[in-house]
């Protein structure tokens, strides 16, 4: 991401389009919780303890991905089509009009 917002304060021209092709499932749990699936204890910066726990699938199971909505962010010409929820399909269409493709 850094490359390209480097490149695009150099090249005021190019749009920059940043997300993900799915989700997956985290979430905050109590640090006495043993939920299923993967969990990890984290330090925050003010030195307490956070547990979170990643789990879309049973224990021993590949996981799975979700059907949860992923961010979407743009800078630069056709950036204003990206606000809000954008359909995924809709990203076609502003890229394609950035390009000047027909």
């Amino acid at each position: 991401m850094k490359v390209a917002r480097d490149y695009a304060a150099q090249h005021p021209d190019t749009l920059v389009v940043t997300t993900a092709d799915h989700g997956h499932t985290s979430q905050i749990v109590p640090l006495e919780a043993t939920p299923p699936g993967l969990s990890s204890t984290l330090v925050t910066d003010e030195g307490q303890q956070l547990k979170v726990n990643y789990s879309t699938n049973t224990p021993g199971k590949s996981q799975e991905h979700t059907g949860t909505e992923v961010r979407i962010a743009a800078q630069g010409p056709q950036a204003e089509r990206v606000l809000g929820v954008t359909d995924q399909t809709e990203l076609f269409t502003t890229i394609r009009k950035a390009l000047s493709l027909r």
